[in-house]
């Protein structure tokens, strides 16, 4: 396992960004720390980078193997679809759940979560 601040520096890396805000930091440390989080931030302050990051962070810092699933619960469908489909070319397997979602998507979400537990779930509150 190792340091946290060197799994930031690599998930930076990995997605072609340069730096984080500190209230953006702390935010993306805490659940890897095992600590509970909420961010309350205006528009256009970052928020959506540090769930774009937490997948990254997770994987750097414990192996792939980790299973880690992460939550981000946010009020408009149009933004959870861009978000998914921005983690998706990044390479990171995301699903929304809303109310256009098919019986069959939240079935795959529903076996995804039972097939790694929930102990390995973060959840961020957009």
């Amino acid at each position: 396992m190792g340091s946290i601040a060197k799994a930031m520096k690599d998930a930076l890396e990995a997605t072609c960004y340069s730096e984080l805000r500190d209230d953006q930091r702390k935010t993306i440390e805490a659940p890897l720390s095992g600590k509970d989080v909420f961010m309350s931030a205006p528009t256009r302050a970052g928020k959506s980078l540090t769930f774009e990051l937490a997948p990254y962070t997770f994987d750097h810092l414990f192996g792939e193997a980790c299973n880690a699933i992460v939550f981000v619960i946010v009020p408009l469908i149009s933004l959870m679809k861009d978000q998914v489909s921005n983690l998706n070319y990044r390479g990171i397997r995301a699903s929304y759940v809303g109310d256009d979602c098919s019986e069959e998507q939240l079935e795959d979400i529903l076996n995804r979560i039972n097939r790694f537990g929930w102990s390995g779930i973060r959840t961020f509150c957009h």
